[in-house]
């Protein structure tokens, strides 16, 4: 195995494999159409399931130093390259504007994700839709930083935040009746502007709304191989759904030049179709 490779374990493979482009081989634009959007997420956790701990200036969640790591950032990116749209949060937003975290596609080393999009007819960074119930968003701080942003919010949202974003050039979708966004709703709304290659980089809550709707198609799992432990922190999901919401191994990665000397599986699974074969969307 090349010194910076990655051995692939599922499906079985000899040879060893480049961490840069494990998944744009995935092709995941091919996966969507007319009838169905396909709908992927992506986590990073240890191996006793810690996704998240506060930053002690901040106070916010973030991604743990100990298992945060640029190998698994590049596939982080590999997979928002390929969407039409990223999912995010309030929260990230915030951090994306103060330059606390990095704008997808935005710096010198993803230049060839930008040009893989551009061959492909796609704009240079794929839209952002923020998920906020407050709408509370850094709308001036982005202006310089973001790609075009969208704001989606349940019906209970306040209207005349929402009226400020619109003109300030910030599109709101509604998606849902209830006070807080309705998965079915999102994807819908999204579908309707042309939306169609969905990745969601949110954390636990919205993916318990994808999951609620049964929408998820495809999760991918960073697993870093290093026990943190910590009380009350973040694990993926906080409600049992039942057999429906079962995946399949996709494809597993080994990566022993991982996370701060740590070794990393980089996991993909896809969602088990129904016997029905129906679409939820």
């Amino acid at each position: 195995m090349a010194p910076h490779g990655v051995h692939r374990f599922y499906p079985p493979s000899d040879r060893a494999h480049s961490l840069e482009g494990c998944y744009l081989a995935h092709d995941l634009r091919t996966r969507a159409d007319d009838n169905r959007p396909f709908i992927y997420t992506n986590f990073i956790a240890s191996i006793d399931g810690r996704i998240a701990d506060r930053d002690p200036v901040t106070r916010r969640k973030r991604v743990p130093p100990l298992i945060a790591n640029p190998r698994d950032w590049r596939l982080y990116m590999e997979l928002a390259a390929q969407a039409d749209v990223v999912l995010t949060t309030a929260n990230h937003l915030h951090a994306i504007a103060s330059g606390r975290s990095d704008l997808f596609l935005e710096s010198a080393k993803n230049a060839d994700l930008r040009r893989w999009r551009l061959a492909r007819g796609l704009s240079a960074h794929p839209k952002l839709a923020v998920i906020t119930r407050r709408l509370d968003l850094p709308v001036v701080q982005l202006r310089e930083r973001a790609p075009e942003v969208l704001a989606v919010t349940g019906a209970g949202a306040d209207g005349k935040k929402a009226a400020e974003l619109a003109r300030q050039g910030i599109e709101v979708l509604v998606a849902g009746a209830a006070a807080e966004v309705e998965g079915k709703h999102l994807i819908k709304a999204l579908v309707n502007r042309g939306l169609r290659v969905i990745c969601s980089v949110c954390g636990p809550t919205v993916l318990q709304v994808l999951l609620a709707g049964n929408l998820l198609d495809r999760i991918y799992l960073t697993l870093v191989l290093r026990l943190l432990g910590e009380r009350g922190t973040d694990g993926l999901v906080r409600e049992w759904y039942g057999d429906h919401r079962g995946f399949a191994l996709h494809e597993l990665y080994y990566d022993h030049a991982g996370a701060n000397g740590t070794g990393q599986l980089f996991i993909s699974l896809e969602r088990q179709i129904a016997a029905s074969g129906k679409s939820p969307v």
